[in-house]
């Protein structure tokens, strides 16, 4: 169990490095990502912003008569094209309150806009977040359960990258009341993928520091969801790396067994991002103490193996099969006794894995 225990830390310390570059290449869809009644936005990529240019846009917007909706459109551009320019923003004098005041104010048209500036905003560095979330973050939360959805759409797409920055400007939101806030909307369908989205972000981060009654909270509430899009299992991956949520994510190990089952040649890259989340979800439920999980996928030990089988003979997604051979190693080392005897009646199919995996030697290594 020591073992499983290290295994588990390693985990989270490699979802910690992965964080910035995972929420830099959001950048480039959230532009045109849930705009609403705004439409997609058509970037020249040609067309870079110095940081120069949002110095003078920032002066501009702290005359309310003088900021137009291009200057907003601008900024949401050169938030994405350089981190620089985020940094140069957020370090104007008056800058951040300009825009907080945008957002506050009675022109719904101008919230919007301000709003999405802040979800681009979002991406900065940690430093930079943590000051957004000390300014915007109460009036961000308020946002979540208002009449606009596409406000709030953006609202949570902010607070989801504000999130997913770091420990700090993470605490600091649920401080706000961030995590009760997403979960109370989590049931609004137009909002339902913006909100796992942001709880995904929310738990990567926060597995470390967040209380186990919390992470239960969140098992609860999204393991039933019907919405089961890749976000939503890597939400439950991230939750399945902590051993407070083993029995509440039960019901999840069938499901995440059909998905992988799912043979598909054309396969795209959301089903294999769904497939890797199902995988490592299973992977980490087979160590849990009860032996309730391991006795399921042992049950289903036939199915498992015959896909590892097919997957290892294309050798198309070797990290799945890495993966894979986690949960078995998993299964085969479980303590408990109703679990060993299963594992010993298909002793002899485990002890093929080595010459299965003989093809992909050089990608496991």
């Amino acid at each position: 169990m020591e073992e499983n225990s290290s295994y588990k830390d390693i985990i989270k310390e490699n979802m910690k490095e992965t964080v910035s570059s995972e929420r830099r290449l959001q950048r480039e869809r959230i532009v045109n990502k849930r705009r609403g009644i705004l439409g997609k936005v058509k970037i020249n990529k040609n067309e870079f912003l110095k940081t120069d240019d949002v110095k003078s846009i920032a002066q501009r917007l702290k005359h309310k008569g003088l900021v137009k909706d291009s200057d907003f459109k601008l900024l949401t551009r050169a938030f994405i094209q350089n981190e620089n320019n985020i940094i140069a923003f957020a370090n104007s004098d008056g800058a951040l309150q300009s825009l907080i005041r945008e957002l506050t104010g009675t022109d719904s048209n101008h919230q919007l806009l301000a709003a999405e500036c802040c979800v681009n905003l979002a991406l900065g560095n940690e430093k930079t977040s943590l000051k957004i979330a000390k300014s915007a973050g109460t009036y961000l939360i308020t946002f979540l359960k208002g009449m606009s959805i596409p406000l709030s759409s953006a609202a949570i797409w902010a607070l989801g990258n504000l999130a997913g920055s770091d420990v700090k400007t993470l605490e600091l939101l649920k401080s706000q009341g961030l995590m009760e806030s997403l979960l109370d909307i989590i049931g609004v369908e137009d909002l339902q993928s913006n909100v796992i989205y942001a709880l995904m972000h929310f738990v990567k981060v926060g597995l470390p520091v967040l209380q186990p009654d919390d992470l239960k909270k969140i098992a609860t509430r999204t393991v039933v969801l019907a919405n089961r899009t890749p976000d939503t299992f890597w939400l439950l991956y991230y939750l399945s790396c902590s051993n407070v949520c083993d029995e509440l994510l039960l019901p999840i190990v069938q499901p995440c067994i059909g998905i992988i089952a799912e043979t598909d040649e054309s396969d795209t890259i959301e089903s294999i991002k769904k497939k890797t989340a199902c995988v490592r979800i299973l992977a980490n439920l087979a160590s849990a103490e009860s032996g309730n999980v391991a006795s399921l996928l042992m049950a289903e030990f036939d199915t498992l193996f015959s896909l590892f089988e097919y997957m290892a003979q294309e050798a198309t997604t070797p990290h799945l099969c890495k993966d894979m051979l986690w949960m078995f190693g998993n299964l085969v080392n479980h303590p408990a006794e109703c679990v060993r005897s299963q594992v010993q009646m298909n002793m002899m199919r485990l002890q093929h894995l080595d010459l299965l995996c003989i093809p992909l030697r050089n990608e496991l290594k």
